[in-house]
């Protein structure tokens, strides 16, 4: 679902052996961890139509959340022909849920335009309250540090 999920995004990389051979080897070593959930929605017959993931992250506390621990959620994604019959919305409320049991504090994730209504329907926001999100790609041997 990882790979299906990059493809519709408009990335080529699923693609590349060394890619796919990275998204293997990441979930070989978090499932079935303290740090990371699955939640997985199959048809009657047994067919995968979902899948949903969450990363939990140890930070120091900060306002709103004095436990330090964030969910990432990572890896939502539906079948094309089985969305809008509610398979996300049932695997953020279980997310939620486990989030909640696990002490989590904040959720962050980055949605498609697709799926931005589910997320503001649960009640996620954007985070003018933490500033705006910076980010950088890294490179293994960048040199344009200043």
């Amino acid at each position: 679902m990882r790979l299906a999920l990059e493809s519709e995004g408009g990335s080529n990389v699923a693609e590349d052996p060394g890619f796919r051979r990275a998204v293997d080897a990441w979930f070989s070593e978090h499932v079935g961890t303290e740090g990371f959930r699955a939640w997985v929605a199959e048809d009657a017959d047994g067919h995968v139509v979902g899948f949903g993931g969450l990363v939990l992250i140890s930070r120091p506390p900060y306002t709103h959340n004095p436990s330090g621990i964030e969910g990432l959620v990572t890896s939502m994604y539906t079948l094309p022909e089985r969305r809008r019959e509610g398979i996300g919305a049932s695997i953020l409320r279980a997310m939620l849920a486990a989030a909640r049991e696990a002490g989590a504090g904040r959720l962050v994730l980055y949605s498609s335009k697709g799926a931005e209504s589910l997320y503001r329907r649960f009640g996620f926001t954007g985070d003018v309250e933490r500033g705006a999100r910076l980010h950088r790609w890294l490179e293994p041997a960048d040199r344009s540090d200043p």
